[in-house]
């Protein structure tokens, strides 16, 4: 197992996997920078998406690649 920095969170479906399934999604993706704890905290490195599913709205996905990620 390998370790990158910052962490890698993921949860549920990759967009290559919601592709494959061939379900329409919509993808929402934010830097770090935007949010507001991480730049309280100059944590500003990474980014979080969002996968869901186009006709439902129902998540399909999520990933955090964080130092909020971090195991505590």
């Amino acid at each position: 197992m390998s370790e990158i920095d910052p962490p890698l969170g993921r949860v549920g479906m990759t967009e290559r996997e919601v592709r494959v399934s061939g379900r329409q999604a919509l993808v929402g993706w934010m830097p770090m920078s935007c949010v507001g704890r991480a730049r309280e905290r100059c944590e500003i490195q990474g980014c979080m998406s969002v996968l869901v599913n186009a006709q439902t709205w129902k998540i399909l996905g999520a990933s955090m690649h964080s130092c909020a990620v971090r195991e505590r």
